[in-house]
């Protein structure tokens, strides 16, 4: 245990010992219900530093390209899980974009640089979401980790086939049914956007998929599996939950059946206009509150603590279509996809 702990490090991008960064809100923080006895809520973060795109970045200021929010309940041995998409519009809180995804950046250099503390306080403060700890993972880690378990099988539902822009030339590519992913091909699974008629939303359904893969490779970990990851976490997991927790909290969801497992997404709407906090403007997605609420008081919240559509404090933007709702599916719905199909 003290040599994982020793491997695992603290965040230098900030904390949730101190929360006290700006960010705009228009929501006030009661909202937050005071927790069960027995429940953990987790903040997940993949961390990309993609340097092109419509705001440069680099190690200090990566983006949060995967923002998951994780509550275990002990009490019922279940684990429900919300995806929140990176384009969701948060105005100038989220930088020069307007997206939740550059909230971190954007506060790392402000006072005294707490970027994850920033985060933290913009879901609770907006959507009353209570978070205990974080997890970081550089995107960079997946091919590292996938190949140090040796591959995951993932079910592709789709042919995927990335063309080069500019020169129309094929790239990349992964055809449909099951397949063991090794670390360039998961990059380029959980990566792809360009033949997803929803792109970002399209891609957190795809990532359901690896979700379900890992959780099945985990199963079956051996020791020796671990200690091949060590190194992985060494270099690219960074938390502030101590080992003996993190132990505590593995055989917890080890033991859990996939029916007890179950995974959503925040709704939101298209946005109808670029926001132009930069030159050539970005086009986000906006929070459908109504959908939201109805999400978060099902699944989240305490029965006898509704939260209310207008107490989600994410800023109003022209939208265009109708909400793309949760698409709430149990580990086992999502395992269930090509299940027909036979293993190769």
């Amino acid at each position: 245990y003290l040599y994982v702990d020793s491997l695992i490090d603290r965040s230098d991008l900030g904390s949730f010992d101190d929360v006290s960064s700006p960010v705009s809100t228009s929501a006030e923080p009661s909202i937050v219900p005071p927790d069960f006895a027995g429940v953990r809520n987790l903040l997940v973060l993949g961390l990309d530093y993609e340097a092109e795109g419509p705001v440069a970045r680099d190690e200090k200021h990566p983006n949060t390209d995967m923002i998951l929010y994780v509550r275990l309940d002990g009490n019922a041995h279940s684990m429900t899980m919300l995806q929140i998409p990176r384009d969701v519009f948060v105005g100038e809180a989220g930088g020069a974009a307007g997206k939740i995804n550059g909230i971190l950046a954007k506060n790392v250099d402000i006072g005294d640089g707490n970027g994850l503390g920033a985060v933290k306080t913009y879901i609770e403060t907006n959507f009353g979401l209570p978070i205990d700890d974080y997890v970081t993972i550089d995107m960079d880690a997946l091919t590292e980790m996938v190949d140090a378990f040796g591959g995951v099988e993932v079910y592709v539902p789709q042919n995927m086939r990335y063309y080069n822009e500019k020169t129309g030339a094929l790239e990349g590519e992964l055809l449909q049914g099951w397949r063991t992913l090794l670390g360039g091909d998961c990059e380029f699974f959980l990566r792809y956007r360009q033949g997803l008629p929803r792109s970002d939303l399209d891609r957190l359904v795809m990532q359901r998929q690896f979700y379900a893969g890992l959780f099945r490779r985990l199963k079956t970990a051996s020791v020796g599996d671990i200690v091949k990851l060590l190194p992985v976490a060494q270099k690219y997991i960074k938390t502030d939950i101590s080992t003996l927790e993190l132990m505590s909290i593995a055989i917890e969801v080890s033991g859990m059946d996939s029916a007890d497992i179950s995974i959503g997404r925040l709704p939101v709407y298209q946005a109808a206009e670029k926001y132009y906090g930069i030159p050539e403007g970005t086009l986000p997605v906006v929070t459908a509150k109504e959908e939201t609420a109805a999400l978060l008081n099902e699944y989240f919240r305490p029965a006898d603590d509704p939260i209310a559509a207008a107490d989600i404090g994410t800023p109003e933007w022209p939208t265009t279509g109708g909400a793309a709702g949760a698409e709430m599916s149990t580990m086992g719905d999502v395992e269930a996809v090509g299940a027909e199909e036979s293993r190769k």
